[in-house]
């Protein structure tokens, strides 16, 4: 069943106790089995992809994440980010079980279409902090291993890596021409993303990838690693880079909050976003926004009030918005006039 829907180009499938199991097919609901998968059925597939024991995880309230490969052929492997929780069916406790697709290759930047200038930042990038925005499912993960994978393959790169992810999605060459990529995957060989950052400020690597930042130790810890000298890369759930600047504030007190505020921009030097629209083909395309730090931009962000609003006139002013990316995309004609001004709206008031 993964194998076809893999085949087919599926970017997420679905398994729900007493509902059909169902596949994520270029944003649109597609079933796999036309019947209800039962509470023994769903005990087999939890154990088979999350492992024994899983089940009394779920029992007890908490999540599952786990990464599942398949093979495909000799030597062969798809792989699939994977996240159980519990769920109320009816009147007793299920499972829903949701597994991502992983692409056995990193792609490429040209693969993906990424702008020159988000290219170029990323191959400058030596210290401080980027962080790579979307909601679940917009592709922000993989538009980062293909950045990060260019910049390891140079040879004058010199990077020595280390990731913290939960799960590991993609797998990098350990060693490059001239740099080194150690991956840690969280629950395993380290217990969560704060003892990760917490293990880069001892081991000095060049360049740190954190899977996601949430939480407020998480947050602080980023900008204490990127205050080091060394380059941090993350990940942060937000639909927009306005949303994610002010997410990223909001879990400190007000007495913390115009430090943190100060080193977010003081430090950051890329904030990009992505999401994904429906084509006009039935498929999706990638837009990003993004706005690359300069001197003038930190000091405006760095003391704004109202941090939402000053982040949408940098965009508009300064840098790339969605609305300017899905305006490429309708002049390709990729997109609708309708996803277009969906798009749009927000931006209005700033342009």
């Amino acid at each position: 069943m993964l194998r076809h829907a893999h085949e087919l180009g599926a970017s997420d499938i679905f398994f729900t106790t007493d509902v059909e199991p169902s596949m994520d097919l270029h944003g649109r609901k597609k079933v796999l089995i036309p019947r209800p998968l039962s509470q023994h059925e769903m005990d087999t597939v939890l154990t088979e992809v999350a492992g024994r024991g899983s089940d009394a995880v779920l029992m007890g309230g908490k999540k599952k994440e786990f990464s599942y490969p398949v093979q495909i052929g000799r030597g062969k492997y798809i792989r699939f980010r994977g996240s159980a929780v519990p769920a109320r069916i009816s009147d007793t406790i299920g499972y829903r079980i949701t597994l991502r697709t992983i692409p056995g290759t990193i792609p490429s930047v040209e693969d993906l279409d990424i702008e020159p200038e988000i290219v170029e930042q990323f191959m400058n990038f030596r210290k401080g902090l980027i962080i790579v925005i979307g909601a679940t499912g917009t592709g922000k993960s993989t538009t980062l291993a293909a950045l990060l994978h260019h910049k390891l393959s140079q040879p004058d790169a010199n990077m020595n890596m280390l990731t913290w992810e939960n799960p590991i999605e993609f797998v990098y060459p350990l060693a490059y021409p001239s740099s080194l990529c150690l991956q840690r995957e969280i629950g395993r060989e380290c217990d969560s993303f704060v003892q990760g950052l917490m293990d880069s400020l001892r081991q000095t690597p060049t360049h740190s990838l954190v899977g996601e930042i949430r939480t407020r130790d998480e947050i602080e810890l980023a900008l204490m690693a990127a205050n080091t000298g060394q380059g941090v890369v993350t990940t942060t759930h937000a639909n927009n880079v306005a949303m994610a600047a002010r997410r990223l504030i909001t879990p400190f007190d007000d007495s913390q909050k115009a430090v943190i505020q100060g080193d977010l921009f003081d430090l950051g030097q890329l904030f990009l976003a992505q999401d994904l629209l429906p084509t006009v083909d039935g498929k999706r395309c990638a837009i990003r926004e993004y706005v690359i730090m300069t001197s003038e931009i930190r000091e405006r962000l760095a003391t704004a009030k109202n941090i939402t609003s000053e982040m949408m006139k940098v965009l508009c002013e300064e840098g790339v918005t969605f609305e300017k990316s899905a305006r490429k995309r309708l002049e390709e004609g990729k997109i609708t006039e309708k996803q277009y001004e969906r798009v749009a709206r927000p931006y209005r008031a700033f342009l």
